[in-house]
């Protein structure tokens, strides 16, 4: 019997149609036959589904997560399915390997599901290539085929190629005759080339005429351009298409240049006024850095004010801090020491502090270790002696009892003695023989024998006797030395025990010793602390006496009050008192002497800190304002200077301009006049310029002739010329014609390549007809081996296949093949079944007989056997053959586990009776409810009546009272609170009364809430147009997002969506900007276009409320301006808070 792979336990997560975590764990399967019993949907084919799918790679759902451990052979499995990945672990080594044995392409031969045997012999194709393989002796016949291009019949391709072979005769047929038509073309065309002779002079004469033509016509042309230029003035030949603006820009700027001059002799005049009026001496505005002395020195007096208010507070500080220092101190002390005293005996009293705790702690703990420790015990010195003297005698006792167990009582004679004494015999007994008699070397030998079983006796061993003595003596001393301890028998056992009870005597007493010891040096630790402690008393008395310390009952325990710090406190109240008094003082006289200082330097009369400090101040203001009036007075004379400069240079450019064109000076209304005619001038100047070059580009002999002939002769002339070249051209076309088709004829290989063709069709139709012929017999030849090969060779699969077909149908039917398919052989009828034949339930059972069969051939080479997974397998069958079914699943539990999935109780009763018990039934509804049980516990709740709130006056103020919540722009609109929908109050009590507290609820109630609840759907969805959703942390761990989340730009995107509420607009702006790094470009093509397909990003502009309304109002006529419903959008639409 081969290993068995069996799932031990169970875990499915999370499967498509159902909630995470609705499976519970099994956590105890039968290593034989596991029954899943339950209603439909429960999840009974999920669950093996997803059981073979942790051993086969298969096309499995990515999101099915799932996790098992197994047992195989003596070694552990976890198995493990997530995201689509298989992960199968040796837990015994860590290795993620292949579980032995694994077949990923007959996985579907451990799966037996009802539904699919009951689909068409296509989904069985797998097992049906590897039996007609087998079929034909192991080798692909079809393949074969294949390579060897044969044919099962003649195709249409014979059909095409006879056809070309009509058509290249019936060319070759028409090119003769047409050679035949064509044998007097010659002659005409030497005919043709005759009249064409003529054409070249022709041609000649009437371009030349053509050329007269044009000549007189500009000619003409010409004279009429010049009698035209006679009518203009002659200045306007002095112009260009720029004079007029060129004027006027001149004009333009002298009127600004002559306005700027006056602007700017108002501003000096006003300037200069306000300067005056300032009184600014001018010493001040000559020193330039007299604003920041100035400034430093305000800053100053500013910097000292603050360190006299500082000092004044902190004089404020050290009174008050003194006061408590004599308040504090009042109760303690009965007259104030002498100065030198208390400083003095502050050290002391400090000192004194520092060190009472350390002896007073020291002096308590000794004490109490003194108690704890007790008395000193007595101990009996020679008692120890004693008891070393016994120990000794014991280990003596005991070496030499090891010496003696370890030695032998008596020792062998010595081994040289016997060699020799052995050696003498035997050369004296084979002396004997051979000088006396034979029979004499006999007695040597017995002898011999004699003298070796004597000496083998052993003699008593010296050194086992002289231990025996010695311990002798041993144990008489221990006897005397004995005393209270008892021997209970002079073995190494015996002494032994009492050598343990004399160490445990000895140790007591060491233990004794000790603790004595410790206590000999706790009493002198004790009495060294008192000393000490007492030297600190006698100290604190002193220094107490001498700071006049009260000595009343209440201040017993002082010298444990830390006194130094409020002594020190004292010290350094009074003397800091002192010294921010004489700093107030200082900093007072140090503030007046500055603010005198500054009162001289800006030559003011105040004496007081305030009033010089703000007659600076203004002064400094004055002297700024007057160094900018001077400043901007010297840039505006500088300023005014240039631009009467412009202004003569202006003039002067104008007047110059008009006297080049001969006109007085500014008459802009004549150079208007000339202006408006040059355009017309310019255009007949310009054609008559264009005749003149054209005529002077004819050749004389032109000229000549046109001198003599008029226009409309040379127009007849042309006339004539061009009607007889048109008849020449007709000719021309002719002769092309006629002489192409000459050429052709002459030259032209037309007829040998149509024969050519024909022949070549002929031959392409009787090669076809050669290769299909072999084709045909490559076929015919496929066909006899086939035939032959599947009528030998029958597969053991399909012998294994029709013994189990035979036994679930108790013998009625057996397997075939037939025509690449599988058949049943009806052994009653005495004929073959397709699969399309048999009924469902026979069909379920052939197809199941297959599977086994494939299923003993996958493992009949290896040792390890796979779980079988059934299910519903018996639903089709009748009772007999169900019956049987339900035996061979019983059968094949004993080798290996096996899981039948059904919703029929009666199949559960049927495998329990065939299994006699030996099998597991997992209730699985009942599971699962106990499974929500554990996670989800009942318990009792208490369901009290929500009274309504009545209505109130103020709609506002219901829906407050209500609680009633602002709408999300991305929520469902159905979500939507029923107080959206009305505007009254009884109205929406009416609504909550019957439950309808959503909009979605109300809607169905009727009209006007569904028109309502429509028209604001409508308005979300234009709201939404150009506002994205919200990204969150959670959007983007989305399966459909393909990113790298261990890169280091996803963690800090999750930071940025953590930091406030953001869209994917904001996070592609940030990626842009560079604020994540590492974002590759396909990881931001693919974030965006997540972002976009799931809304949470757009490049669409977003409508404001208004835009929203206008179009409701165009997409539903009866909507208007004044009407409820819109009222109720646009409270809608407001509460959405769309702007923010």
């Amino acid at each position: 019997m081969g290993k068995q792979h069996q799932f031990t336990s169970f875990s499915l997560f999370r499967a498509p149609g159902f909630p995470s975590h609705t499976f519970p764990d099994l956590r105890s399967l039968h290593s034989g036959l596991n029954v899943v019993h339950g209603p439909n949907g429960v999840g009974k084919t999920t669950m093996v589904r997803t059981m073979r799918c942790l051993l086969f790679a298969s096309d499995c759902p990515k999101n099915l997560e799932a996790e098992a451990h197994m047992a195989s052979g003596g070694q552990t499995w976890h198995l493990s399915l997530s995201q689509g990945k298989l992960v199968q672990k040796r837990l015994d080594t860590g290795e993620e390997t292949r579980l032995p044995g694994r077949n990923d392409e007959y996985a579907d031969a451990y799966w037996f599901p009802l539904h699919e045997l009951l689909e068409s012999v296509g989904s069985q194709s797998v097992f049906l290539q590897a039996i007609q393989k087998e079929m034909q002796g192991g080798i692909d016949l079809q393949l074969a085929l294949r390579q060897a291009k044969g044919i099962a019949a003649f195709s249409n391709g014979r059909i095409s190629l006879a056809k070309s072979v009509a058509d290249a005769y019936k060319a070759y047929d028409d090119i003769r005759k047409e050679l035949q038509a064509n044998v007097s073309l010659k002659t005409e065309i030497a005919q043709l080339e005759r009249e064409l002779s003529r054409q070249p002079d022709l041609q000649q004469t009437a371009v030349r005429l053509k050329t007269v033509q044009a000549y007189l016509v500009a000619l003409e042309k010409r004279r009429a351009l010049l009698a035209d230029l006679q009518g203009y003035d002659s200045t306007i030949a002095l112009l260009n298409e720029h004079t007029l603006k060129d004027a006027q820009a001149l004009q333009a700027a002298l009127d600004q240049a002559d306005e700027a001059v006056r602007q700017r002799l108002a501003a000096i005049k006003i300037d200069q006024a306000a300067f005056d009026n300032l009184k600014v001496a001018p010493e001040f505005l000559e020193n330039p850095n007299l604003v920041q002395i100035i400034t430093a020195r305000i800053d100053t007096i500013k910097e000292l004010d603050n360190q006299v208010r500082s000092a004044e507070k902190e004089l404020q500080s050290t009174e008050t801090a003194l006061k408590v220092c004599e308040e504090q101190l009042s109760w303690l002390v009965s007259q104030i020491p002498d100065q030198g005293n208390l400083e003095r005996m502050v050290e002391k009293l400090a000192q004194l502090a520092h060190t009472c705790e350390p002896l007073r702690c020291n002096l308590a703990a000794s004490d109490t270790l003194v108690r704890q420790l007790g008395e000193i015990l007595p101990v009996d010195l020679q008692e120890k002696e004693r008891l070393e003297s016994l120990k000794a005698t014991l280990l003596l006792c005991i070496e030499t009892l090891g010496s003696m167990n370890s030695t032998a009582k008596t020792k062998p004679h010595s081994s040289k003695v016997l060699l020799l004494g052995t050696v003498a015999l035997s050369l004296l007994g084979s002396l004997l023989s051979i000088t006396v008699s034979p029979v004499l070397g006999l007695l040597g030998t017995l002898a011999v024998a004699v003298f070796g079983l004597l000496f083998s006796r052993h003699k008593p061993n010296e050194e086992y006797q002289s231990l025996q003595t010695l311990l002798a003596s041993y144990q008489e001393r221990l006897e005397k030395q004995l005393g209270t301890f008892a021997l209970d028998s002079f073995d190494v056992a015996g002494l032994a025990s009492l050598l343990r009870n004399v160490l445990a005597k000895m140790a007591e007493l060491e233990r004794i010793e000790g603790e004595n010891e410790s206590r000999r040096k706790t009493e002198q630790i004790h009495e060294q602390a008192k000393a000490a402690y007492q030297l600190w008393l006698d100290e604190w008395e002193q220094a107490s006496r001498t700071l006049n310390l009260t000595e009343e009952p209440n201040l017993q325990g002082s010298q444990f009050f830390h006194l130094s710090p409020l002594l020190k406190d004292w010290v350094h109240a009074v003397s800091a008192e002192a010294q921010v008094a004489a700093n107030v003082l200082q900093a007072r006289e140090q503030l007046q002497a500055a603010a005198l200082d500054l009162a001289r330097l800006c030559r003011l009369q105040e004496t007081k800190v305030v009033d010089i400090t703000a007659g600076s101040q203004n002064l400094i203001h004055t002297i700024q304002n007057a160094s900018k009036l001077q400043d901007r007075l010297q840039s505006q004379k500088e300023l005014l200077v240039q631009e009467k400069q412009r202004q003569g240079t202006v003039a002067s450019d104008l007047q110059k301009f008009f006297e080049r064109l001969k006109l007085a000076s500014g008459d802009l209304q004549t150079l208007e006049n000339l202006q408006s005619q040059y355009e017309q001038y310019r255009e007949l100047e310009d054609q008559k310029r264009g005749y003149e070059q054209s005529l002077n580009t004819y050749p004389p002999e032109i000229v000549e002739f046109a001198a003599s002939t008029t226009l409309d002769e040379v127009m007849s002339m042309i006339s004539n010329a061009e009607a007889e070249l048109g008849q020449l051209e007709e000719l021309r076309e002719e002769y092309g014609r006629k002489r192409e088709r000459y050429d052709s004829l002459c030259s032209d290989t037309k007829l040998e390549e149509a024969l050519f063709k024909y022949e070549a069709a002929k031959e392409a139709l009787e090669a076809q007809r050669r290769e299909e012929v072999h084709e045909r017999m490559v076929y015919t030849l496929f066909e006899e081996v086939k035939q032959e090969s599947e009528s030998i060779h029958v597969p053991q699969v399909v012998r294994h296949a029709s013994n189990w077909l035979l036994r679930i149908t108790a013998n009625r039917f057996s397997l075939g093949m037939s025509k690449g398919t599988f058949t049943a052989l009806d052994t009653a009828l005495g004929r073959s079944f397709s699969l399309a034949e048999l009924s469902s339930g026979s069909r379920v059972q052939l197809l199941f007989a297959v599977r086994m069969a494939f299923l003993q051939m996958l493992e009949s080479g290896g040792e390890y056997h796979f779980p079988v997974f059934f299910d519903e397998l018996m639903a089709n069958s009748d009772d007999q053959r169900s019956m049987a079914i339900a035996e061979a699943i019983v059968e094949i539990s004993k080798d290996r586990q096996v899981f039948y999935c059904t919703a029929q109780l009666d199949e559960v009763t049927k495998l329990q009776d065939v299994a006699k018990g030996e099998l597991q039934v997992i209730g699985l509804e009942d599971e699962k409810r106990s499974y929500r049980i554990q996670q989800s516990p009942f318990s009792a709740v208490k369901v009290e009546a929500t009274p309504l709130i009545e209505p109130l006056a103020e709609y506002q103020e219901y829906g407050r009272a209500l609680g009633i919540s602002a709408p999300l722009l991305y929520d469902p609109i159905g979500s939507l609170s029923s107080w959206y929908l009305c505007s009254d109050s009884q109205e929406l009590h009416h609504l909550l009364g019957r439950g309808f507290s959503h909009a979605g609820q109300a809607a169905r109630v009727g009209e006007p809430y569904q028109s309502r609840l429509s028209l604001m759907a409508q308005a979300q969805a234009l709201a939404r147009i150009g506002r994205p959703k919200i990204l969150t942390v959670h959007d983007i761990s989305d399966e459909e997002l393909k990113l790298n989340r261990s890169a280091a730009y996803y963690e800090s995107l999750q930071v940025f969506l953590q930091e406030e509420h953001r869209t994917g607009n904001d996070v592609l702006a940030a990626i842009d900007a560079k604020v994540f790094k590492g974002f590759r470009e396909n990881a931001r093509d693919a974030l965006a276009s997540y972002l976009f397909e799931k809304g949470f990003a757009t490049d669409e502009s977003s409508h404001p409320i208004a835009q929203i309304l206008d179009t409701l109002c165009l997409s539903d006529p009866d909507l208007r301006v004044d009407s409820e419903n819109y009222r109720l959008v646009q409270r809608y639409l407001l509460s959405l808070d769309l702007e923010n």
